[in-house]
C-alpha cells in the first residue's frame, strides 16, 4: 500500500513539473487585450513605484544627518540605561507573566482579584500592602476595589472605593470613597518660597519668617466622599464632590525622621500653625469642569498614552467647619495641558501651565491644605511638598517617546514658585525641575478620567 501511495505521488509531481514547463515564458495576453511592446515595457515604472502601490516614503531633510550624530550619544545613554527595562519586557511577552499573574490573583472572567503590591519612594521607604477588585458586581460593570497598606509614607493605609459603573448609562458614574491613612512622614518645610537651610534660631513663626528647614510631622486624615461624574455634551464633562474630613496632626516618632532632617515642633512655632494643635474637623464640596480633547493620533498607537488634543479643567471648592472648628476658605484653580503629536511613532510633546489658589482668613486655612509644589506630579525634581503658600503657578514642557510596547521614556522640565497671592507672581526666583525616566505601562495605564486629588 505505501509502495502504491509513493508512485501516485511521484507521478503527481511529474505532471505539475510538466505543466510549468508547456507554459510559454511570455503567455498571450486575454482575448481582446493587445500585447506590449518592448518598448512600453521600458517605460514601465520600476518595483514598488507603480501606481496604487501603497508605501511610506521619508522625506530627506538638511540637517537630519546632522542631527542623527548630537543624538546619538543621548540615544546610546538612553539605550544602555533602559536596557535592564528591556530584558524585563521580553522576559515579560516571552514566559507570558501577565497571564501567569492574572491567573494566580484573579478568576477566569478577569474581574475579581485579590493580589499584593509593593512601592519604594525616595525619602520614604517601603510599603507594601494588598488590594482587591470585583470589577462587574451586579452585571452593569460596578466595582469595589479594597486596598490596605503599611509602610513608606503611610504608617497604616485603608480605603474602600464603590462605583456604579454603567448602572446610569454611560454619561453619569457615580462614586463613594472612604479612607483612614496614617501618615507617619510627613513633610513641612515652612510657608513661602525660602530656601532650604541647615540650622537657624528655633522656633519659626513660617508666616513671619519664610526661612526652610527640612522636618517631619505625623498626620491621621478620615475621609468619606461622594463623588458623580457626569458626561455633558462631547468632550465637556463636570465632577461634583463633597466630602467630610477629619485631620489631627502631631510631631513625628523619633524612628521616623532621619538624620539630617528634625521634628515640625522643634523647628517651628506650631500654635502659629492653624489646626495643627486642635486638629480640625470640616466639609468639602468641589465643582470641576473639563474639555477633553485628548485621543491617539492614529489608531496603531498605543493605548497607554494620548498623543494629541488639548484638557482644560477649572475647579472651585468650598470648606466650611464642622463642630466649631475654624475652618473656612474657598479654593480654586485652572490646569491646561496641549498634547502636540511630533512623528509617526508615539513621540509626543506635552505643554502645561496650572494654578491654583485659596482664599480666606490666614487661622481659618488649615496649614496642611495650603497648595503645595513638590513630589512625582507638580515640579518634579524636589522632595515631595518641598513648597506650600496661599497660591502657586507652574509651567512644564515634557516630551514622551516609545521604546517598546511596554515601555516609555520622558524628558521633563518644570518651572514654578508659591506665592501669597497669584496677583503677587512673578518670575523672580522660579523654581526650575528637570529630568527623565522610564515607565512601564500596560494597555490600561491611561485613565482619562485621572486626577489629583486634593485633600
Amino acid at each position: 500500500m505505501q509502495l502504491v501511495r509513493c508512485v501516485a505521488a511521484a507521478l503527481v509531481v511529474l505532471a505539475l513539473q510538466g505543466a510549468a514547463r508547456a507554459q510559454p515564458a511570455n503567455p498571450a495576453p486575454p482575448p481582446g487585450e493587445k500585447p506590449h511592446t518592448a518598448a512600453e515595457a521600458a517605460k514601465a515604472p520600476p518595483p514598488g513605484e507603480a501606481s496604487g502601490v501603497s508605501r511610506t516614503e521619508e522625506k530627506s531633510y538638511p540637517g537630519r544627518a546632522v542631527a542623527r550624530v548630537l543624538l546619538y550619544p543621548v540615544r546610546a545613554v538612553i539605550w544602555v540605561a533602559d536596557a535592564p527595562m528591556r530584558g524585563g519586557a521580553w522576559l515579560y511577552e516571552r514566559y507570558r507573566l501577565r497571564d501567569r499573574w492574572k491567573s494566580i490573583f484573579f478568576n477566569d472572567t478577569e474581574t475579581i482579584g485579590l493580589y499584593p503590591a509593593a512601592l519604594v519612594e525616595t525619602g520614604f521607604g517601603l510599603n507594601i500592602g494588598a488590594r482587591f477588585i470585583d470589577r462587574d458586581l451586579f452585571g452593569e460593570k460596578e466595582s469595589v476595589k479594597l486596598r490596605a497598606s503599611f509602610g513608606g509614607r503611610f504608617k497604616q493605609l485603608y480605603s474602600i472605593k464603590l462605583s456604579s459603573g454603567d448602572r446610569f448609562g454611560k454619561k453619569a458614574e457615580i462614586e463613594m470613597e472612604g479612607e483612614y491613612e496614617i501618615r507617619a512622614r510627613d513633610r513641612f518645610y515652612g510657608i513661602g518660597n525660602g530656601d532650604l537651610v541647615d540650622m537657624v534660631a528655633m522656633p519659626i513663626d513660617p508666616y513671619a519668617d519664610p526661612t526652610a528647614v527640612a522636618s517631619r510631622f505625623r498626620q491621621r486624615l478620615a475621609r468619606a466622599a461622594a463623588i458623580a461624574d457626569l458626561l455633558l455634551a462631547g468632550p465637556l464633562s463636570a465632577r461634583v464632590s463633597g466630602a467630610v474630613l477629619s485631620k489631627r496632626f502631631e510631631g513625628a516618632e523619633e524612628e521616623d525622621i532621619p538624620a539630617d532632617e528634625v521634628d515640625l515642633p522643634e523647628a517651628y512655632d506650631t500654635a502659629a500653625l492653624p489646626a495643627f494643635e486642635d486638629g480640625t474637623d470640616y466639609l468639602y464640596n468641589e465643582l470641576e469642569l473639563r474639555l477633553d480633547t485628548r485621543d491617539r493620533a492614529t489608531r496603531y498607537e498605543p493605548l497607554t498614552q494620548p498623543s494629541r488634543g488639548v484638557l482644560l479643567s477649572g475647579f472651585a471648592g468650598v470648606a466650611t467647619g464642622l463642630s466649631g472648628a475654624e475652618t473656612d476658605y474657598v479654593r480654586y484653580g485652572a490646569d491646561l495641558q496641549l498634547y502636540v503629536h511630533l512623528g509617526a511613532s508615539p513621540r509626543v510633546l506635552v505643554l502645561r501651565g496650572i494654578v491654583e489658589e485659596v482664599r480666606g482668613t490666614i487661622d481659618e486655612i488649615p496649614f496642611a491644605d495650603l497648595p503645595r509644589l513638590g513630589g512625582p506630579l507638580l515640579l518634579r525634581g524636589y522632595d515631595q511638598d518641598r513648597f506650600r503658600d496661599r497660591a502657586f503657578a507652574m509651567t512644564s514642557a515634557e516630551y514622551i517617546f516609545d521604546l517598546t510596547n511596554l515601555i516609555s521614556a520622558f524628558a521633563f522640565v518644570d518651572a514654578g514658585r508659591v506665592y501669597r497671592e497669584l496677583e503677587d507672581a512673578e518670575l523672580e526666583d522660579i523654581r526650575v525641575g528637570y529630568g527623565g525616566g522610564l515607565q512601564l505601562q500596560t494597555d490600561h495605564s491611561y485613565d482619562p478620567k485621572a486626577r489629583v486629588e486634593r485633600k
